[in-house]
């Protein structure tokens, strides 16, 4: 079968002609977008019982959040969070120590709101929906763990020219709906204080 004149094509060149016709981007859509990395610390409070170890410790935390503004006051906002691990030591019945570790990262879409105190000064408030995988070791035994929760979350950004910005934001997400094989959260809270530096097209 012949082929027309631009019919060759690569598969990554194919994948962005339609990329391009069915998702045309308009300069307006563009302008309402945005990308942040963010850095902070994830506290991560976990309990599995009667008998069962529990922990209450924090580590760093790592992630990265695009957004798209529908308006000046509301959006959405897609990010990737590595929650770090948390480590304790628990003993056993016969006194032994035994090493405890707990370990999470999550993919979240949120609502977030907006209120301005002066022109580049806002409150930020979110809520929306974690997609997460937890870890969790105790001595010998580990497995994982995954599952849906709701994410609460305020915080304060700061816009120092029309395209940088900063800002401040507390998250909070129950990650004990999940089911490991041998074990049941009876509690694991997570809340995650971050700084971001981000970028409006």
């Amino acid at each position: 079968v012949a082929q027309g004149p631009g019919m060759n094509r690569t598969p990554l060149s194919r994948l962005v002609l339609l990329l391009a016709i069915g998702f045309p981007v308009t300069g307006a859509a563009v302008e309402n977008f945005a990308v942040e990395v963010l850095a902070g610390r994830a506290k991560h409070e976990a309990s599995l019982g009667l008998f069962q170890p529990s922990v209450d410790e924090d580590d760093t935390s790592l992630g990265i959040r695009g957004t798209w503004q529908l308006s000046k006051h509301w959006g959405f906002d897609l990010s990737y969070n590595d929650f770090g691990e948390a480590n304790d030591t628990t003993r056993d019945s016969a006194g032994d120590a035994i090493e405890f570790s707990l370990k999470g990262s999550a993919v979240e879409l949120n609502l977030n709101g907006r209120m301005f105190l002066v022109d580049r000064l806002a409150l930020i408030g979110r809520m929306g929906v974690s997609r997460y995988d937890s870890e969790i070791s105790i001595g010998t035994f580990s497995d994982d763990d995954d599952g849906y929760s709701l994410v609460l979350g305020a915080g304060i950004q700061y816009g120092f020219t029309d395209h940088f910005f900063s800002s401040v934001d507390y998250s909070w997400r129950d990650l004990s709906g999940g089911s490991l094989d041998a074990l049941d959260f009876d509690s694991y809270d997570l809340i995650n204080l971050t700084v971001s530096l981000g970028y409006r097209f």
